[in-house]
């Protein structure tokens, strides 16, 4: 009986957001060649190094590793760096704040930047709030109102009633 070495074996629990894209990490192999031209087309959203990652490797064809090897980094954390922006290019509250960015700037500003910041380029929501000089508080209330924007159009896209709030 062979056992695999300790140092080999998954110890983590796959992320979910690979089971719905296909069980893979690299989309031009799930066979949903559609999804991977999704993310290449949305990848004008992310930041310059996520963006550049995200072309290489599903629009150019080149693999992390050997990315990895070109940019003496860890093929590990390119790997992470990658599925987090595919991540992000295929959550739909992205797409919203994405396609409805200038809806969101002229509420507020600021609101657009901190939905830029944290939906599109994944950035912590205490990193927004030090670089845009606002309190913590602030950024969590801008994220609840995006999230209440999403929310209220998605219910009106779906056509679906919705619940009586006059309780409140």
């Amino acid at each position: 009986m062979t056992t695999t070495p300790s140092h080999t074996r998954r110890r983590t629990k796959p992320s979910p957001w690979l089971d719905t894209l296909g069980g893979g990490l690299d989309l031009r192999r799930t066979g949903d060649a559609a999804a991977a031209d999704r993310v290449v087309d949305r990848a004008d959203w992310l930041d310059g190094p996520d963006r550049a990652l995200v072309l290489a490797v599903l629009r150019d064809g080149l693999s992390v590793a050997d990315l990895a090897r070109i940019q003496d980094a860890c093929p590990r954390a390119l790997r992470r760096r990658l599925g987090a922006a595919v991540a992000r290019l295929s959550d739909p509250r992205a797409v919203f704040v994405a396609r409805n960015l200038a809806a969101i700037g002229a509420a507020s500003p600021t609101r657009a930047r901190v939905a830029r910041a944290y939906y599109l380029h994944g950035r912590p929501m205490r990193a927004i709030a030090r670089t845009h000089n606002l309190s913590l508080h602030t950024v969590r209330a801008h994220r609840t109102a995006i999230e209440g924007m999403f929310a209220g159009a998605s219910a009106a896209n779906e056509h679906t009633p919705r619940p009586d709030r006059a309780w409140r």
